[in-house]
């Protein structure tokens, strides 16, 4: 059972661990806290029951801990179980203690297993002694955080393991309104759970009501009108923008109008004009292309370095250089007269 190699994924971990197989060393690392939260979470549902947690479960922080101290505490043997579970949370505060955890990574105590949460990330992780110690009897994952075109297909495939199924629509509308947090993502698809847990389909519509995303007004659908030259409908959702600047704040909004500029640019960089073909330049699901795809067509690939001068000015402005006292709704403003123009 030992695990020799660092290319180790989320689902092959959490489901050994639902298998009830299970290693004596987990060290997970990286930048996305979620996946380390969710590996965390799922060893704590399998590995004791309920009344056995009482003896047999610790909870400790890096910052208390010292390698002779956790050592001893790993090296006790559970009570009325099979096993104990050891956490070290805040493990990167303990950082200088993990060479001095070789001798302990390379004889485990069988019935313990003992899990460190990391959360930064470690450079050169694969060199380190203690992480080649760690792979050859447990496990070494790094969480590492999703760029903006993988969250569409993660959330749809997370969506189901909540028995959720997520519309193209519904799935662009969260992503684009709450980007890569995957920790609230994940607690907002919990209030999907409560509410439509019976529906077959989950629209736009309970997104809107059971999510607290505006229907007619949120950043997805204003990006949409900007893509279709829809004038009317972004300037009235940019003064609703205006009216609650606290939920979009306007160096949010303009990163949102850069983000979606630059793909359009790379499309027309490939050619790359039909859904299948766009959706293989940008690396994301076919389904949430169509805005791209609708914005080649409005808007010439000679236009867009304009476009970006634009949103770069907007972005300083948004910063406070040579914004002039310009208020925040009025920087949006302004840069959406100047793309509709184009």
């Amino acid at each position: 059972m030992a695990k020799t190699s660092f290319s180790v994924n989320f689902a092959d971990i959490v489901q050994q661990i639902k298998d009830k197989k299970f290693y004596p060393v987990y060290f997970l690392h990286g930048e996305e806290p979620f996946f380390i939260e969710q590996i965390e979470q799922s060893l704590l549902h399998n590995i004791l029951q309920p009344h056995e947690k009482d003896f047999n479960l610790s909870i400790l922080y890096g910052n208390e801990l010292t390698a002779d101290k956790l050592v001893a505490i790993a090296k006790r043997y559970p009570m009325m179980a099979s096993h104990q579970l050891v956490i070290v949370r805040e493990a990167q505060k303990m950082q200088k203690e993990l060479e001095k955890l070789i001798p302990y990574f390379e004889n485990p105590q069988p019935s313990t297993i003992l899990c460190f949460c990391y959360k930064d990330k470690i450079d050169k992780f694969d060199t380190k002694k203690y992480a080649k110690a760690i792979v050859k009897k447990g496990i070494a994952y790094e969480a590492k955080r999703l760029y903006e075109n993988q969250v569409p297909q993660w959330l749809a495939e997370h969506a189901k393991t909540k028995s959720l199924n997520l519309t193209p629509t519904a799935i662009q509308m969260i992503t684009v309104q709450m980007g890569n947090d995957l920790s609230t993502i994940d607690k907002e698809l919990d209030k999907l759970v409560l509410n439509c847990k019976d529906l077959p389909k989950i629209t736009e519509n309970e997104v809107s009501e059971f999510m607290g995303i505006n229907r007619e007004f949120n950043i997805f659908e204003f990006i949409s009108a900007i893509a279709q030259k829809n004038g009317q409908k972004a300037n009235a959702i940019v003064q609703y923008f205006v009216k609650h600047e606290k939920e979009y704040p306007t160096v949010v909004i303009v990163s949102n109008v850069f983000y979606f500029f630059e793909k359009v640019w790379r499309l027309h960089a490939h050619q790359a004009y039909k859904k299948k073909d766009a959706a293989h330049v940008l690396g994301i699901p076919e389904f949430v292309v169509n805005d791209y795809v609708t914005a080649t067509e409005k808007y010439a690939k000679n236009n867009l370095g304009k476009i970006m001068e634009a949103i770069f000015e907007a972005e300083l402005n948004s910063k406070g250089v040579g914004a002039n006292d310009v208020v925040d709704g009025l920087i949006v403003q302004k840069l959406v007269h100047k793309i509709l123009r184009m």
